[in-house]
């Protein structure tokens, strides 16, 4: 992670690894909540196309979810599933 002149600044005054993890997570926080909602929308709105491999939309799809994980903002598995299943385009019906 780089870290902009004025945060490096700020944060080298810290004498703890402590104070300056406190410091980084406050100042990110309403970054780390907007990146959140983001995914969440991308999840739950997108619908898988007939034009585009589906392995790479599955692909896709499964890294906003792990970058959720990390973000710890976990979504069950049958959730996820549920959704996947959902946004699958008509061509997929018959299966």
């Amino acid at each position: 992670m780089n870290l902009s002149q004025e945060l490096l600044s700020t944060v080298i005054l810290y004498t703890l690894a402590s104070e300056v993890w406190d410091y980084l997570e406050e100042h990110y926080k309403g970054k780390r909540q907007y990146i959140m909602v983001q995914l969440l929308r991308d999840i739950f709105r997108y619908t898988f196309l007939d034009t585009v491999s589906m392995e790479n939309q599955l692909s896709q799809r499964y890294q906003k979810v792990h970058r959720l994980k990390v973000l710890r903002h976990d979504l069950k598995d049958s959730l996820i599933a549920a959704v996947m299943v959902i946004s699958l385009p008509d061509s997929y019906a018959s299966l």
